[in-house]
């Protein structure tokens, strides 16, 4: 098999290039997607943790002060021993 080194041999090497950066192209734009749903799967893992993280916090300081839970579910003004049950500093008064 000889190969034809005449212009038509070119245009045909040079549309095979051209089809095969297509190709390429596609593969990494397919390539990017998934990235991208992996991402945002990521995030939403990451949310989910964080809002967690934040619903434990809110059971500890029920746990450690329990005169908070009324003023959170029942409405009512918390009875507090001192100011650090408040978490107030000195200067807010």
């Amino acid at each position: 098999m000889q190969i034809d080194w005449s212009w038509n041999g070119w245009n045909a090497i040079s549309a095979m290039g051209q089809w095969a950066s297509v190709l390429a192209t596609t593969i990494g734009f397919m390539f990017v997607i998934k990235q991208q749903k992996q991402e945002k799967i990521a995030i939403e893992n990451q949310t989910t943790a964080q809002v967690y993280e934040v619903g434990i916090e809110i059971l500890k300081l029920f746990v450690d002060t329990p005169t908070l839970r009324p003023y959170f579910y029942s409405n009512q003004h918390p009875r507090l021993k001192n100011r650090k049950e408040a978490g107030s500093s000195p200067s807010q008064k």
